[in-house]
């Protein structure tokens, strides 16, 4: 039996192509991913978040990083990224894991998450920035990532104690005008 030349020179290619992750220890590990989400919404400039619920700061990484913790910036607008550490108005605060990835954000299976939640009340209407480092057990610096979101705020009366007594008021008065109408015998209304 002989083997051809021509047919031997793409599989040993095709092979090694193949083998390349494998042998390099490189095996398709995903960049690390940094998310905004609150009440299971990943937030973003399109998908803003809002003032009502806290938000959740999200970092995950490929498994083989061995990470062991997170400190998460909140960078409010105006601040420059390049100065997320000597801001004084930039707040951060260290995140536990490893979690379970949400199921928003775009998280990979081959990535573990960490989390830390900042409280509404420390949000105001704008465009915000979260940076996530990224540590091992040794406390080094392994990754950086950013996620980019907006938060606003929606002046709706029915969801406050003021709205359901407006809707109850114009509800009354509807029905008092409509008993004043009834009562008076007009014979241009059909009532």
């Amino acid at each position: 039996m002989q083997i051809r030349k021509t047919t031997v020179i793409p599989i040993a290619i095709a092979v090694a192509i193949a083998m390349t992750p494998l042998m390099t220890g490189a095996a398709y590990a995903e960049a690390p991913k940094a998310r905004a989400i609150q009440a299971g919404v990943s937030l973003d400039t399109t998908t803003q978040g809002n003032l009502d619920d806290d938000i959740d700061c999200v970092g995950g990484i490929d498994t083989s990083m061995n990470t062991d913790h997170i400190v998460c910036y909140l960078v409010p607008e105006g601040v420059p990224t390049p100065d997320y550490k000597t801001d004084a108005s930039v707040v951060s605060q260290t995140g536990s894991g490893p979690i379970a990835c949400p199921a928003v954000g775009g998280f990979g299976a081959g990535q573990e998450c960490f989390s830390t939640t900042f409280g509404v009340g420390q949000f105001v209407p704008g465009d915000w920035r979260f940076i996530v480092e990224f540590y091992d057990d040794e406390n080094e610096l392994i990754a950086i990532q950013g996620a980019d979101y907006r938060v606003h705020t929606f002046f709706v009366l029915p969801e406050s104690p003021f709205g359901v007594a407006a809707l109850v008021m114009s509800s009354l008065a509807v029905l008092g005008g409509f008993m004043f109408l009834r009562k008076r015998s007009h014979t241009s209304l059909p009532i």
